[in-house]
């Protein structure tokens, strides 16, 4: 079922706000999902090579801030006072990623093999397909 669907269904009002959201994380396509999928790719392929001694170190902070992040999406309270909101959680999870590929990563910024912390954070969001505010 994909996402302009439910999008249809919703503002027919065959199904509710929160059908809507829980339909939504069911699919593939989901923030969540891709979310995952880029840290599996080796942090969109900015992480250290996978024959580096500090690959598992680094993968484990990775899962773990990929962990705390989809704890933040909770589709039961989204728009309420006290959560934040996706665009916010994504930003927030890119933003340490950084510093995470930054720590594990050995080139150094501003030579020309290099690359900077936009072309993580665009890179990031042009694989989610998300456009920032």
């Amino acid at each position: 079922m994909n996402k302009e669907f439910l999008k249809m269904q919703k503002t027919a009002g065959l199904i509710t706000e929160n059908q809507y959201r829980k339909k939504l994380a069911e699919n593939k396509d989901t923030f969540e999902n891709k979310i995952q999928q880029w840290v599996n790719d080796n942090a969109g392929g900015y992480g250290p090579e996978e024959t580096d001694s500090d690959y598992p170190k680094f993968k484990e902070e990775m899962n773990t801030l990929l962990s705390n992040t989809l704890e933040s999406f909770d589709l039961d309270n989204y728009g309420d006072s006290t959560s934040m909101s996706p665009s916010d959680i994504l930003e927030d999870f890119i933003n340490d990623a950084l510093e995470i590929i930054l720590k594990y990563t050995t080139d150094y910024y501003g030579d020309s093999t290099s690359f900077s912390p936009d072309d993580v954070k665009n890179e990031f969001y042009e694989f989610i397909e998300y456009q920032k505010d």
